[in-house]
């Protein structure tokens, strides 16, 4: 019986799905053991494979671009397929959302007892669903891991935040706000958002995050450019360099001498973190 449900499952595309959960393939890519184990509802394993790519990626970033988006992103299509049901995929999202929440104030924490420095005021919000919102937190993560002040918002609370100048989060300005946004029905929600943010400020830099690097980039970059958006990224490194290059480029004098004061220039080399301790107004 099981070997003719692997074979149906390898020629009907609504039956993919088990072949993923049952694991029939010899070699899988680490995104689809990932998926396969979320898929199988084993808790217990699946905290330990992304505490294990974690690990291995070295950090939160590496392990978000290389296994955890990539997982999410394949549930999103075969969700987006009907090869997988609503109630399976609310399961995979909460169990990843109760990982990523755990990881997020852990560096959120580390960020504020002083171990990471202060850098951009980055908002990470989420343009639609819990996907998109599993993905900015993750986001968040990376950000704050990578020296970079950042926060996760909800759409919601973002129209409660002052966004123009002297625009606060708490006690932090608002300087970038980063849209997160999962294939396949990714663009009209980031659109959403990036007009929302245009009006009520024009110069705010906007970075809306697609998800996914294999995609076309042609459509969306114009449609989401004409709604507002200053940068299209595909993945969190990619992410990480525009705010580095955008920080060196709004104050190319700290880059080149960072904590220098007018009195004593600093000859010392930039590191990404000084870069990242600029502000960001593009």
């Amino acid at each position: 019986m099981t070997v003719c449900v692997l074979v149906m499952s390898k020629y009907i595309p609504q039956l993919e799905f088990l072949r993923v959960l049952m694991g029939d393939e010899p070699v899988m890519e680490p995104h689809q053991r990932l998926y396969q184990r979320l898929l199988a509802s084993n808790s217990d394993t699946a905290d330990k494979l992304l505490d294990e790519t974690l690990r291995s990626s070295g950090s939160t970033l590496k392990a978000a671009d290389g296994v955890i988006v990539p997982a999410i992103r394949l549930m999103e299509s075969d969700y987006d397929r009907r090869t997988l049901g609503a109630s399976k995929r609310r399961l995979v999202l909460d169990h990843v959302n109760q990982w990523v929440d755990e990881r997020l104030e852990m560096v959120d924490r580390e960020d504020s007892a002083g171990k990471k420095p202060r850098g951009a005021r980055v908002v990470c919000v989420p343009a639609a669903d819990k996907a998109d919102e599993v993905v900015a937190k993750l986001l968040a993560a990376a950000l704050l891991e990578g020296g970079v002040g950042a926060a996760f918002v909800k759409p919601e609370e973002l129209e409660q935040i002052p966004l123009s100048s002297g625009g606060e989060i708490g006690r932090t300005a608002v300087e970038v706000v980063v849209v997160s946004a999962l294939p396949p029905e990714a663009v009209p929600p980031a659109r959403a958002i990036c007009r929302t943010v245009r009006n009520r400020t024009p110069d705010l830099p906007l970075i809306v995050g697609l998800w996914d690097p294999g995609s076309d980039l042609a459509k969306p970059r114009q449609r989401l450019e004409v709604a507002g958006a200053g940068h299209l990224v595909v993945t969190f490194a990619e992410c990480l360099s525009t705010l580095d290059a955008m920080a060196a480029a709004a104050n190319p004098d700290s880059a080149a001498h960072p904590g220098a004061s007018p009195a004593e220039p600093s000859m010392a080399p930039a590191t990404p973190s000084t870069r990242r301790n600029a502000l960001l107004h593009s």
